[in-house]
């Protein structure tokens, strides 16, 4: 047996506590185990099973009720790894050896910042139960630290013995993993006695050769300690988009950690080991592994939820990732969808706390395989206008997303499906100005309802969501919406305010109208102009109304280039000209847009019904659709359907011959030409109906 002073002479004095014995065994390979033939159990908690062994962890102890940790070893379940007075012994006779060579005065455990020890002995306390046996997996078992997410490891070995490898006894060989999974970065020691059971818990003890801190002692307290440096001088700011590729300056174990520290294809940041590529004009970080992470040093504007989306890639399933705050998770683990390819983004949002002033935020590869974009911090919405939910699930037809209330106005509420971008913001004006002329031209509570907030579906089309691409309307009197004003729309990325990002919304919008007359469900004139051509008219209205003048004439200059020929959907019908020389004419020459509101109103006048549908058993004719259309402009309209369908300019592409005769072709055919039928059909329109007028 084997005598030691616990600590050096100075410290005594200042702790207070004497001297100190310790048992020792023998020592092989300068490493200290003893095992017990049987696991010993104590009947106390860890606490007072430390107090009761006197001469062994009276630094521990000290250190423990300094730091306010008692009731954590008396109350809750933990594993302690307990380092002996001799740990903390070598660890104060290595920081004043340094301090004596620099002519500083020495440090004990009485007057060093409790910061610095409260970091260093948390790591040393485990979250749970964990007995050797627990500890016999081939890679062993990480945990966390109790306080601050520390992540330690464990692995139970046996020791080699004369004559025999690995028949000695068993210890647990522990390490400090510098938050990282790669064993090169982290710092190890092995136990002396294991599996002593307290009744909250269990202690294993270090050997006493091993130094408190592990390596970090010693550089915590005598020097500044290194810290992360932001990439771009400032930190980031949130709310805003913060570029995966600009993680911290540092390297690896401030800034990142990566499996090979290699950038294979240094297309940025070519001096770190994080493996990047371009994507859409900029970088992305790709070829992730598990166990990887990114640090990113942030300055939060305000205290506050904040929507967290992170714009991720993957081409299969089962990846995962989570977020830590100042070292705390508060995300958990987040599954990566399946977007059909490494190169196909769409985005995984969660909810995150975050407190005003300056943090670092850890991005972790929990399973990798995924690529890795941005990550958009957005305010999450906490005043929900009355009428609105922060959240909707679809369910109707192949729908069945779920949608977050990203945004909205007096007008409009944007809803976002999970892969949408949160920097795509410019709808939500848009939008809302486009709404709001539409309700204001086509009518009041009759047409949109008394709610009459237009709720707008934006999806991002990618491989895992093709088959919501393209857009449909609901209007207030449907069920199937809820009753709600809806656009559900689906294109790629909404990123610009221009095209189809545009169009495809108004479009639909034109739909609702259409469909809903003061209240009157139905489209008689669905069966003449089809999908397209009055959303043509009415689109062009609308770009002209809120200002966007040059889309308004890309409209015009589109329409004279391709027409007759345009006629979507359906077959083209040469000679037809529904915008250049019908709508845009008419539209210019009577009203504008009074005119095209005051069409719908003299269909629900006079067109027949049946029950609070505008429809009958057959469908509108074209000689109907003229007369009609002359009504809202007030004067007669056939000299210029002549022009608008002349059917000579067309006659090489007439239906077949066997269709028979003309006027019992089907609609989607017969309507697009004004023949002889089209002539009585308008004569006996204005029989049929005399109160339309012009």
């Amino acid at each position: 047996m084997k005598n030691f002073r616990s600590l050096l002479r100075p410290l005594v004095l200042c702790l207070c506590i004497g001297t100190v014995a310790l048992q020792s065994s023998c020592r092989k390979d300068d490493t200290f185990h003893e095992e017990p033939a049987e696991r010993e159990v104590v009947n106390m908690n860890t606490y007072d099973y430390l107090k009761s062994k006197r001469g062994i962890y009276d630094s521990l102890v000290f250190l423990i009720d300094r730091l306010g940790l008692a009731d954590t070893l008396k109350n809750e379940t933990v594993t302690l790894f307990a380092p002996t007075n001799e740990s903390f012994k070598l660890a104060i006779t290595n920081l004043n050896n340094l301090r004596a060579s620099t002519g500083k005065s020495p440090l004990f455990l009485a007057n060093i910042d409790t910061r610095h020890l409260d970091t260093l002995l948390t790591k040393y306390i485990i979250k749970g139960a964990y007995p050797s046996d627990s500890l016999t997996k081939q890679d062993g078992l990480m945990f966390y630290g109790v306080k601050y997410q520390r992540m330690m490891h464990a692995k139970k070995l046996t020791s080699s013995s004369s004559g025999y490898g690995n028949g000695g006894p068993a210890y647990i060989q522990f390490d400090d993993t510098k938050q990282s999974i790669f064993n090169r970065y982290w710092s190890t020691t092995t136990t002396g006695s294991i599996d002593i059971q307290t009744n909250n818990g269990f202690v294993h003890i270090v050997e006493p050769n091993h130094v408190f801190g592990f390596d970090e002692f010693v550089s915590r307290i005598t020097f500044i300690p290194k810290v992360n440096m932001p990439f771009y001088g400032t930190p980031l700011t949130i709310p805003g988009v913060i570029n995966a590729v600009d993680f911290d300056l540092g390297g690896p174990g401030l800034g990142y950690a990566d499996s090979d520290d290699k950038n294979d294809l240094a297309y940025y940041r070519s001096a770190e080991g994080v493996d990047i590529a371009t994507y859409n004009g900029g970088f992305k970080v790709e070829k992730t592994v598990s166990g990887e992470w990114l640090a990113y040093t942030v300055s939060v504007a305000e205290d506050g939820d904040y929507d967290m989306m992170a714009v991720l890639a993957s081409g299969g399933d089962g990846r995962r990732f989570s977020l830590e705050v100042d070292g705390v998770n508060v995300t958990g683990i987040q599954a990566v969808p399946n977007t059909g390819a490494n190169n196909t983004f769409g985005g995984v949002s969660t909810t995150v706390p975050l407190t005003k002033g300056k943090h670092i935020i850890r991005f972790n590869i929990v399973t990798g395989g995924f690529d890795v974009y941005q990550l958009i911090f957005t305010p999450k919405m906490t005043n929900v206008p009355d009428g609105l939910t922060a959240t909707w699930l679809e369910h109707w037809g192949n729908h069945n997303q779920f949608l977050r209330l990203f945004d909205y106005t007096d007008h409009i509420a944007v809803y976002h499906d999970q892969y949408m971008f949160s920097s795509v913001t410019w709808p939500k004006q848009v939008f809302s100005d486009a709404w709001a002329y539409v309700k204001q031209t086509y009518g009041g509570n009759a047409t949109f309802g008394t709610d009459q907030r237009l709720r707008l579906i934006l999806h991002r089309v990618i491989p895992a969501t093709d088959n919501l691409g393209g857009g449909h309307p609901a209007h207030y009197l449907d069920s199937s919406h809820d009753f709600k004003n809806v656009l559900d729309c689906g294109l790629g990325d909404w990123s610009l305010p221009e095209g189809q990002n545009i169009g495809l919304p108004v479009h639909e919008m034109g739909h609702i109208v259409e469909d809903n007359i003061d209240g009157i469900k139905g489209s008689p004139t669905g069966v003449i102009w089809g999908d397209s051509k009055f959303m043509e008219i009415f689109n062009y209205d609308v770009y002209k109304k809120i200002g966007l003048d040059r889309m308004a004439a890309d409209v015009v200059t589109e329409m004279e280039a391709k027409n007759p020929y345009r006629s979507y959907p359906g077959i083209a019908f040469p000679g037809v000209r529904w915008f250049t020389e019908w709508f845009y004419p008419i539209y210019n020459q009577h009203g504008k847009e009074q005119l095209l509101n005051k069409y719908f109103q003299v269909l629900r006048a006079n067109f027949p019904r049946n029950g609070n549908r505008i429809e009958r058993s057959k469908p509108m004719n074209l000689g109907e659709f003229v007369h009609f259309y002359s009504g809202a402009a007030g004067v007669d309209l056939s000299a210029q359907a002549r022009i608008a369908f002349n059917p000579a300019l067309g006659a090489d592409h007439w239906p077949d011959k066997d269709e028979g005769d003309p006027k019992y072709w089907p609609p989607y055919k017969a309507p697009q030409y004004w023949t002889e039928y089209g002539e009585a059909q308008f004569q006996q329109a204005k029989r049929d109906f005399p109160n339309v007028r012009y």
